[in-house]
């Protein structure tokens, strides 16, 4: 599991402090670089700093959508998931064909979701 991850950059946009340390540590159990953000502008800002392979979007940031995010992202073409604790897809209007993985989540799914990204693949 997660051979295809090691040494990759994963950039982690989460806001809640628990769910981003298991992800950052489940990221570094699987030979990963992560780089955390909590905000819309922190993330931009290390969009900006550096390339990275792939990212893990919380889809809610304090209230406000990751969606500005999601679209840098897609500027730059680096592959990205959604992490979300909603059941209610509908609220990735206009993002519907990118991946999703349901919170909590488990480091076999994570894993397989990012692998997915970087071989080209829908998680």
């Amino acid at each position: 599991m997660g051979e295809a991850l090691i040494g990759r950059r994963i950039l982690v946009v989460e806001d809640e402090m628990l769910i981003m340390m298991q992800a950052m540590n489940l990221l570094k159990d699987l030979g990963c670089i992560p780089v955390a953000a909590a905000t819309i502008a922190s993330a931009l800002e290390r969009l900006a700093e550096a390339s990275f392979d792939a990212a893990m979007l919380d889809v809610n940031l304090g209230g406000m959508m990751s969606y500005p995010i999601a679209d840098a992202l897609i500027a730059l073409s680096v592959p990205f998931v959604f992490a979300t604790g909603y059941v209610d897809g509908d609220s990735r209007t206009g993002y519907m064909t990118h991946a999703v993985l349901q919170k909590p989540f488990r480091a076999q799914q994570l894993s397989e979701a990012l692998e997915g990204l970087i071989a080209g693949k829908p998680a």
